[in-house]
């Protein structure tokens, strides 16, 4: 299963990976396009840290709505923490706070919850989430 991205569509992703100010649909836009290239849902989960069936869906609305489903479902006030916002919080305990120009030598669940706030990267931090990811994926 792949994304079906004809011209046009690939280049509003490509822009919205460029300028695009919403993490969700930058973070979709990353995913469809690795898709349309080719990449394999299962080799996109692992990747992205989103569940297969996720993705399947995602490709799946895109193929039959185009762009809308890049941002179907993303709402300015929300109040659990979407898929893409969970890969984004990986990837960053993934990496040393040193990383993102911190002082800090460790990720703490308020530090991450903070700093993933501060720079816009999710719109919702849930605290449960946050300790959930740092006990898993913290080294």
């Amino acid at each position: 299963m792949h994304a079906k991205i004809g011209p046009y569509e690939g280049e509003r992703l490509q822009r919205l990976l460029r300028q695009g100010s919403n993490p969700v649909t930058v973070r979709r836009a990353e995913i469809l396009l690795e898709s349309g290239l080719g990449a394999r849902v299962e080799d996109l989960a692992k990747r992205y840290h989103i569940p297969e069936s996720y993705l399947k869906d995602l490709i799946s609305e895109f193929n039959m709505r185009g762009m809308a489903a890049v941002t179907a479902g993303v709402r300015k006030k929300r109040t659990a923490m979407v898929p893409e916002e969970i890969s984004i919080l990986i990837e960053l305990i993934e990496m040393p706070p040193e990383a993102v120009g911190l002082r800090e030598k460790r990720w703490t669940a308020s530090l991450l919850r903070e700093t993933a706030l501060a720079r816009r990267w999710v719109d919702v931090a849930d605290p449960e989430v946050i300790e959930k990811l740092l006990a898993q994926h913290s080294h």
